[in-house]
């Protein structure tokens, strides 16, 4: 994974026609969710092995069952500062395309259902976007991450 951004002028995909259940989880003060279908799991946090030359967000690597995994924090990559994991932080980890990343939050909360039609676009937030959709769920608006998107920065 590297910091390469890729510069495109089309609009990002949306998902508002799609349903589905998402792993909601805090980070930075914010609520955000993925989908759960591309969650492998989720770990409690434990220290990483650093690599150099990696992105500001990159917390380093996990050994998870013989994959290596280069960890994220995704308050970072959202433009917050770096801060230290806390006990109850958690790592998910996500299978994007073709690879496994982790990303650091600070806590996972709940399971959340969207149906077709539940999912609204999020304000264009230029080529570079990672949030694809935003969920209005009970008195909170949820804002769904593109795993796909986050490989690219």
């Amino acid at each position: 994974m590297s910091a390469l951004h890729t510069h495109s002028t089309a609009a990002p995909p949306t998902m508002t026609d799609e349903g589905g259940q998402y792993v909601a989880f805090s980070t930075a003060g914010n609520t955000y969710a993925v989908p759960i279908m591309a969650v492998q799991e989720i770990k409690s946090w434990q220290s990483t092995t650093p690599i150099p030359q990696r992105s500001k967000a990159s917390r380093g690597v996990l050994d998870i069952r013989g994959t290596i995994v280069e960890v994220l924090e995704l308050g970072v990559l959202l433009g917050n500062p770096p801060v230290e994991p806390s006990p109850e932080s958690v790592v998910i980890v996500l299978a994007v395309e073709e690879a496994t990343i982790g990303l650091l939050v600070d806590s996972v909360f709940d399971i959340l259902q969207a149906a077709p039609g539940d999912l609204m676009p999020a304000p264009y937030q230029g080529t570079d976007a990672v949030v694809s959709a935003i969920l209005s769920h009970e008195d909170m608006l949820v804002s769904i991450i593109d795993p796909g998107s986050l490989i690219l920065l």
